[in-house]
């Protein structure tokens, strides 16, 4: 409850790195999982800040001698628009949610293909994610069709 512990398994060798959890702070692995439980509140406010954590950037900083802090980047979740769409649970509202870096100097060093990312999400209870996009890669999760409202 109070450290994310990463272990990391290379030709045999296994390697622990270990963080303490923050307030705000999220593992890449439970990024959808979070997004879903903090939907209401971002409906509500339309933006959601809070610090990205990606254990594989940890990996290369420790592997390199660097600090771990380093691997935890400052996101902003925005909803980008509502609509609705034909699924195998028939019609129903989605919201698609961009999460891009919080920070100007982050966005500005890496490509948006590479530090954006779209998910869309089910409008009601219990938000199921529907879509996921990095850059011009599209993963359906559950098969839809946009329609306009």
């Amino acid at each position: 409850n109070k450290e994310i512990n990463t272990r990391i398994n290379t030709k045999g060798k296994v390697k622990k790195l270990t963080i303490s959890v923050e307030q705000n702070l999220v593992p890449l692995e439970v990024l959808t999982l979070y997004l879903r439980k903090e939907l209401p509140q971002l409906l509500k406010n339309q933006q959601l800040s809070f610090v990205l954590y990606l254990p594989i950037i940890a990996s290369e900083l420790a592997r390199k001698g660097l600090p771990l802090s380093l691997s935890k980047l400052s996101m902003v979740a925005r909803v980008e628009s509502i609509s609705e769409a034909d699924t195998v649970m028939g019609r129903i509202k989605t919201v698609k949610v961009l999460v891009a870096p919080g920070s100007f100097l982050i966005s500005t060093l890496l490509p948006r293909d590479k530090s954006e990312f779209r998910f869309t999400f089910g409008l009601q209870a219990p938000y199921y994610l529907l879509s996921f996009e990095e850059g011009v890669t599209r993963s359906e999760l559950i098969k839809y069709k946009n329609l306009k409202q």
